[in-house]
């Protein structure tokens, strides 16, 4: 389910009064280099898709080129100063109006701001909490969120509680992993499970010969992999019918530039692939949480 756009004139009509005098700093910018102690302080208490190394290439090749300007929204504890919350947005005009949204465009799976991981507020504190943030970006006349989860690695985001938002249950893009593959396969797969992922492979060796999974170890590597991957898409899309969004051009420059700059560190390209040609490319950006 999707969030509803909310003019801002309207949010202040909740149904909770926000708590008086409001217990947090709220200001915003839109310069990166403002924001981004800020960002590097909170930054794992988010997803992957609030990063900065998701954020930066998806204004540079999506953002700016589709007139989409970049919003930056700290919130402090009035009493102790330290940034509670922090919203990664960006505004553009549509339909003549001024709307502020979390950068997605379709890349993105979830959507919200990086709250501290001990960020616990009552309905009167998170009430006066967003009048800060809406309050900080004027000129801004509709906030349009979605994609807004209720919880992130077992905590809730506590902006999901919001009257007007309708927030997702689905957590298509998690999977836990125990600490180990001997774990995984003894609790995490049932037996018959284990006797056909042996069969499968097996199967696999006999018909491209020994497999291995190749980590990209250079950007040039890391690119050849990406490209790899981007043909095979196209051409199982294109046998399929589907539409494959790698085939537009500010897509695919966003997922290359992800893939480049986030190597090293969190940006990964791997392959699955034999002793003949690559097999299985895939890219990622591999991010821990908390």
């Amino acid at each position: 389910m999707s969030a509803p756009s909310v003019p801002l004139d309207g949010l202040a009509s909740q149904a909770i009064r926000p708590a008086d005098p409001s217990p947090f700093v709220v200001q915003a910018t839109r310069d990166f280099a403002i924001a981004a102690p800020v960002w590097s302080e909170l930054d794992p208490a988010g997803s992957a898709f609030q990063t900065q190394e998701w954020i930066k290439p998806w204004f540079m090749t999506l953002g700016v080129p589709s007139g989409a300007e970049p919003l930056f929204v700290t919130a402090r504890a009035r009493a102790t100063g330290r940034p509670v919350a922090f919203f990664v947005l960006c505004v553009r005009r549509r339909w003549g109006v001024r709307i502020a949204e979390f950068p997605d465009f379709g890349v993105s799976d979830y959507n919200m701001p990086i709250c501290a991981p001990d960020l616990a507020v009552t309905d009167a504190e998170l009430a006066a909490l967003w009048v800060g943030v809406r309050d900080a970006v004027p000129g801004v006349d509709v906030f349009w969120f979605d994609k807004m989860p209720e919880a992130l690695y077992g905590r809730p985001v506590p902006f999901a509680r919001l009257g007007w938002m309708a927030p997702i249950d689905l957590r298509c893009w998690t999977l836990e992993l125990p600490a180990s593959r001997a774990l995984y396969d003894s609790q995490s797969l049932k037996a018959k499970d284990r006797k056909e992922h042996k069969r499968k492979r097996r199967n696999l060796v006999e018909r491209l010969g020994e497999l291995q999974l190749v980590e990209a170890a250079t950007r040039e590597q890391a690119q050849a992999f990406y490209r790899a991957l981007k043909a095979m898409r196209a051409e199982r899309f294109r046998r399929q019918g589907r539409r494959d969004l790698l085939r537009i051009r500010r897509f695919a420059r966003f997922y290359e530039t992800l893939v480049l700059t986030g190597w090293p560190g969190r940006g990964a390209a791997t392959s699955m692939s034999s002793s003949i040609r690559t097999r299985a490319p895939t890219c990622a950006i591999a991010w821990p949480g908390w």
